[in-house]
């Protein structure tokens, strides 16, 4: 009888482990699920906003590069440049050059900045695959132990058997019953 009490105890306590690593692995990963989510929507509004800033910095950088042609194309000895219907004085022209190597900074460091983002996306994928994987060997592992618990503790299937009084002891005794 104090056998079958251990066998009892020992089934209880893989059916209620079980159970208990199913419901934290569920809350574990639904925690971790929103903190990825909400680091995933800032990851990717940035990746927009940079994406954006990037393309109007090429579209600004190009007209002032059109402006510049036309001005070095019209030569030096004018003070007064006409592009595209628009007066430039000589002043304008050599602030634009010095826009233009301001763009082409920030263009390169946009870019930079979108490699960056790429990164973290690369981040957050790693991130999911860890968890899934991770959960799903975890909710294994606890379905396992909670079926043979509730099973060993309601069906009075000797799970975990006594082997302390021969290997074939409790297999016969189930066999004559």
């Amino acid at each position: 009888m104090d056998s079958n009490k251990k066998t009892d105890r020992w089934s209880m306590i893989s059916a209620l482990g079980g159970t208990l690593l199913i419901l934290a692995t569920v809350s574990f990963v639904a925690y971790q699920l929103e903190r990825i989510e909400s680091y995933a929507v800032k990851v990717y509004e940035s990746g927009v906003l940079v994406g954006l800033e990037l393309e109007g910095l090429e579209k600004e950088l190009l007209a002032i590069d059109s402006v510049l042609r036309e001005a070095d194309g019209a030569g030096e000895s004018e003070q007064v440049i006409e592009v595209a219907g628009i007066t430039y004085e000589r002043q304008q022209i050599e602030f634009f050059r010095q826009e233009a190597d301001n763009y082409r900074d920030l263009i390169q460091a946009k870019k930079e900045t979108l490699g960056s983002v790429d990164r973290s996306k690369q981040g957050l994928l790693t991130d999911l695959l860890i968890l899934f994987w991770a959960s799903l060997f975890v909710l294994l592992v606890g379905i396992i132990l909670a079926i043979l618990g509730y099973l060993s503790w309601f069906q009075k299937l000797k799970v975990f058997p006594d082997r302390r009084r021969g290997p074939r002891a409790d297999d016969l005794e189930a066999f004559r019953q």
